[in-house]
């Protein structure tokens, strides 16, 4: 009879440790399977935002090389304003070009 009792025993302890470890076990396979969805999804969210990093360095290297020609413009220009007046017209030519400083400074 303790015999039997022992047998049983053993048997109930060494099947709730299986099932104790085949229970962990499945855990840690859905949780891996959630880990590499959730990796996928922040790849996704990298790749996502680098390439609106690169759209936004593009816009603002654009942007820097019309500001540098408008610049260089205004100083051909304000070159040009300062220079004495020859006569009438080249004092309505000047009269333009300070009106196309005027525009440039707008832009």
């Amino acid at each position: 009879m303790i015999l039997l009792f022992m047998i049983t025993f053993m048997l109930g302890m060494f099947s709730g440790a299986a099932i104790f470890m085949l229970y962990g076990f499945y855990q840690v396979k859905k949780m891996r399977k959630k880990a590499v969805g959730l990796l996928a999804k922040i790849d996704e969210i990298v790749a996502k935002a680098t390439s609106e990093t690169e759209a936004k360095k593009d816009s603002i290297k654009e942007r820097l090389v019309k500001a540098s020609d408008i610049a260089r413009l205004q100083m051909d220009l304000k070159s040009q304003v300062e220079m004495p007046s020859k006569n009438a017209l080249h004092s309505r030519h000047k009269n333009g070009i300070v009106y196309e400083i005027k525009e440039l400074e707008q832009e």
